[in-house]
């Protein structure tokens, strides 16, 4: 069986010869429950709710035996549902624009449901039916006498079993029907104008619609109470995006809407409106009103939690929302300040009340969205205010509800008319609805009764405002709005719209002359770039000269396109003219270490700014070029520099430069050529370190040498002595062939430092062979010290046993003779003195003689005639030079002193021994 309900009896009917102990249903081969009741041959019920689908059951009974036994076949059932498939098309769509909602409805068994109603919800208010649309919900409808229905707003309504009285607020400024017209789908509904409302003590009231017929603008909100409140608005912005049509949104930056206000003589005040916090903050302001800091009114959100409150500081009294923060979503306040107390009502409830005893202000500042006197801070707010309402009197209970219940919907032509939406043959509907006139996400449900079948879906409606472009300017390539454009020059378009809220795109296209019946010589897209829309385009000859139209068209995700038009003026141009080039090096050498600098003053007639190509030439061939986009202003002086990295010695060098004012090119001008000259070589003396002292009599020189363009290089090496005191000594040297960078003397310097002389020494050279030198380097100074050292090889003698008037001397080697070395570096006269060796003799005596000789090999290592050769008494109180002028060189730097005894006739026996002192001394 087919069934369309969700809920079930399903029976089953056991009999047994005995008994039955229990019945058990299964469904789809799962038991889904027992009764054991233990009847026998009567019916067992079991009520079950199935969902959708297709369902197999069957029952088990059992005796008291432990027989069982199922039915003997199993059974099937179908519970159907239906199904509703939905599309809106377009979707997104603009605001007020016609969006279809279509789509097909079926069983689930595939049945088509035909010629059945559909109802159509937007945001949960329906949109079609079955009804006329004055006749069962949204009962209100006001025409003037031209059947023109005028759009309004339920202030107060109130109804009952007898009768409803509503009193509704409609704009008819321009409307020139002096007839207003109310229906309510009877004949029975009357019209009062001698009424009397809760209205009659409101002070002031402000929609904030922002409508241009009461005045109303981005620094004007009208006061519809009549009492001339009237709003300034600083900061603050005006959205259609507020609870009732348009409302201001306050950006947390210190934006407020200010009123002076006079409650003199007022003991009680009220006040109500509609707030959505965006962002919490440091006690963001609703209403406040005062002005010493003291004495104020405030409705503020507490800190940062969001808990909404009524304060008044002299008391430091307040009521507070301690239960819930205020959210993101619109909530209706009323605040209420009378002599004693303070009341706060959140969305037509009371949250609570607190005693105080001052008074408030009477004369001072309200400001919305901020404090009105800035004490110790602004407290600005970050989210959206509407329907603000002031009155003089403390409201009821009553009044708040007729307030909060009155002003929760909003009603106007386009959404109240009601049409009947039904099925056709196949299952299908389509049905075409009016898009509300506030952009935003709304949710459109489509629902439907076939019989005891139900079922809905639901779709997101995105609605988005009509583009506006505000403004669309052309800028030419100098940054002038609205200046002519050279030809060939670019061309900004820059244009702003007043939301970019569901923008899609925005391009611009420029025709070959009149707007949209020419052909279109460019297009293109622009890209958003911060705070505006914005795209560049170069000109050409297809732009013609003179006015250039040109057309700004945007579009939104709902397809709605609008445009706005504009144009800009293309003028001639003239070519920059020609220029005298001059080519130098910057150091006027012209060397290879020379950059050269290729300079000209550039020029536009125009006075256009100019880009720059320069080429370089080497031996009039083309070396390199380069494009300088610096925009250069006109009349400056360009310079360009080639490095010296890039020249050499014998190259002739040469520049050529145009410029570009952006369509036209100048003519290459050529500079003269300039030759690169040799570069002279730079020397850089090295060691011996300037006024450094050597006892080297062999010191070498060195130095490096540079030159610039790779040559080989020869050396010239000068040193002369320099004498400050003492013998004249002349040894200056000059070499001017070097090859190496080390000069090593061909014999020993001469001039002593110890004698009153030093060295100065300098190096240059030359890379053409001595016809051009470059720089000496130095003079650096050297000092050369004498070393006076002298040695002892055999420093001991021995005669052995000798008897008196006996004779022995060294000089046939037994014993050996003493062997002296000069161990220094300069010629030393050596002195020699001695101890007694004799008793018998205390002075010098021929029994005690010394002579000089040569070492064998080292012959002529002293001055033979300064010599005493020959044998000579040894002193004994007094120095004798023995040896004169012994030469430092190896290989002739040593001498033999012989020493020669003869025992005097009386000298007493014993040991007897001498200590000989040989003095060496300067002998140059």
């Amino acid at each position: 069986s087919y069934q369309s309900v969700l809920e079930f009896n399903f029976s089953c009917l056991a009999r047994d010869n005995l008994n039955i102990v229990n019945v058990s249903l299964y469904v789809d081969g799962v038991l889904n429950g027992t009764d054991s009741s233990g009847l026998n041959g009567v019916n067992y019920i079991f009520n079950r709710s199935l969902s959708r689908g297709s369902y197999e059951w069957t029952c088990l009974a059992c005796d008291g035996s432990s027989n069982c036994a199922f039915s003997s076949s199993n059974r099937t059932i179908n519970v159907l549902g239906m199904d509703i498939s939905e599309a809106l098309n377009p979707n997104p769509v603009s605001v007020g624009g016609t969006v279809y909602v279509s789509g097909h409805v079926n069983l689930s068994d595939g049945t088509n449901v035909s010629n059945n109603s559909v109802n159509v919800y937007v945001n949960g208010s329906l949109v079609s039916g079955e009804s006329n649309w004055w006749n069962n919900s949204w009962d209100y409808r006001q025409p003037d006498s031209d059947s023109n229905e005028l759009g309004f707003t339920i202030e107060t309504s109130t109804c009952n079993s007898s009768n409803t009285i509503a009193w509704v607020w409609m704009n008819t400024t321009g409307n020139g029907n002096e007839s207003i017209y109310a229906y309510y789908g009877n004949a029975n509904v009357s019209l009062k104008t001698d009424y009397d409302n809760l209205d009659d003590n409101l002070i002031m009231y402000l929609h904030l619609d922002n409508s241009s017929v009461y005045g109303e603008n981005s620094t004007r909100v009208y006061d519809f109470s009549g009492n001339g409140y009237d709003g300034v608005v600083s900061g603050a912005t005006w959205n259609v995006s507020g609870k009732f049509g348009g409302g201001y949104s306050f950006g947390g930056d210190g934006d407020y809407i200010e009123i002076d206000f006079d409650p003199s003589g007022w003991t009680d005040i009220s006040f109500s409106f509609w707030t959505r916090l965006d962002a919490a903050g440091s006690y963001p302001m609703f209403v406040s009103y005062g002005t010493n800091g003291q004495n104020n009114v405030e409705m503020r959100a507490y800190d940062n939690s969001g808990r909404v409150e009524i304060v008044r500081r002299a008391d430091n009294a307040g009521v507070r929302d301690s239960v819930s923060s205020v959210g993101t979503g619109w909530h209706h306040f009323v605040g209420i300040s009378n002599e004693s107390t303070l009341s706060l009502y959140k969305d037509g409830s009371l949250i609570g009340r607190a005693s105080v005893a001052s008074t408030i202000d009477s004369v001072g500042v309200l400001r919305l969205g901020r404090r009105s006197d800035d004490f110790s801070g602004t407290y600005p707010l970050t989210g959206k205010m509407d329907e603000v309402r002031i009155y003089n009197k403390v409201l009821t209970l009553a009044e708040i509800l007729q307030i909060y219940n009155s002003t929760k919907i909003y009603f106007d032509s386009e959404n109240s008319h009601f049409s009947e939406v039904i099925t056709d043959s196949n299952g299908d509907y389509n049905f075409s609805i009016t898009a509300p006139s506030s952009n935003g996400a709304y949710s459109v449900v489509v629902n439907l009764t076939y019989g005891e079948f139900s079922g809905g879906s639901s779709e997101d409606l995105v609605v988005v405002d009509f583009p506006n472009i505000t403004s669309a300017v052309a800028i030419n390539q100098s940054g002038v709005v609205g200046g002519d454009v050279l030809i060939g020059e670019n061309v900004t378009i820059n244009v702003t719209l007043a939301s970019n809220e569901g923008i899609d795109k925005v391009w611009v296209k420029v025709w070959e002359g009149a707007v949209g019946i020419t052909n279109v010589i460019w297009e293109g897209f622009l890209s958003w770039i911060g705070s505006f829309w914005s795209v560049t385009f170069g000109t050409n000859s297809t732009f013609g000269f003179g006015q250039v139209n040109y057309t700004v068209f945007a579009n939104n995700s709902g397809g709605t396109v609008v445009n706005r038009s504009g144009n800009f003026t293309i003028v001639g141009n003239s070519a920059p003219e020609n220029m005298t080039l001059n080519l130098v090096s910057v150091d006027s050498l012209n060397l290879t270490t020379s950059d050269l600098n290729c300079s000209s003053v550039i020029i536009d007639s125009d006075g256009d700014s100019l880009n720059v190509t320069i080429r370089w030439y080497k031996n009039s061939v083309l070396n390199m070029s380069v494009d300088y986009n610096n925009s250069y202003v006109n009349g400056t002086v360009f310079s360009d520099i080639l490095n010296s990295s890039n020249t050499s010695k014998g190259e002739n060098w040469s520049c050529s430069l145009r410029v570009f004012d952006g369509v036209l090119w100048s003519e290459w001008e050529n500079s003269s050529e300039l030759e690169i000259l040799n570069s002279l070589p730079v020397v850089t003396l090295i060691g011996l370190a300037d006024w450094n002292s050597t006892t080297n009599r062999t010191q070498e020189l060195s130095w490096s040498g540079f030159d610039a363009d790779g040559d080989s290089l020869i050396y010239e090496v000068d040193v002369h002595e320099q004498w400050f005191s003492g013998p004249i000594c002349d040894d200056d040297r000059n070499n001017d062939s070097l090859i190496s960078t080390v000069y090593v003397p061909t014999s020993d310097w001469e001039c002593l430092y110890d004698n009153g002389d030093y060295y100065n020494w300098s190096v240059r050279a030359t890379d053409d062979s001595g016809n051009i030198w470059g720089d000496w380097a130095g003079p650096w100074h050297f000092n050369l010290t004498a070393e006076v050292s002298i040695s002892l090889v055999a420093s001991e003698m021995n005669f052995g046993s000798m008897m008196p008037g006996d004779v022995e001397n060294s000089s046939d080697g037994a014993p050996s003779p003493f062997v002296l070395d000069n161990d220094g570096n300069v010629v030393v006269n050596v002195s020699l003195n001695s101890t007694a060796i004799w008793n018998e003799r205390s002075g010098s005596s021929s029994e005690y003689q010394f002579k000089v000789d040569n070492v064998s090999s080292e012959e002529g290592a002293f001055i033979w005639l300064m010599s005493i050769v020959d044998w000579f008494n040894m002193p004994i109180a007094d120095d004798v030079v023995g040896l004169g002028e012994l030469r430092y060189n190896d290989g002739e730097d040593s001498a033999e002193i012989d020493v020669r005894l003869e025992v005097p006739a009386n000298e007493a026996p014993g040991v007897k021994n001498a200590m000989i002192v040989f003095t060496g001394g300067l002998a140059e």
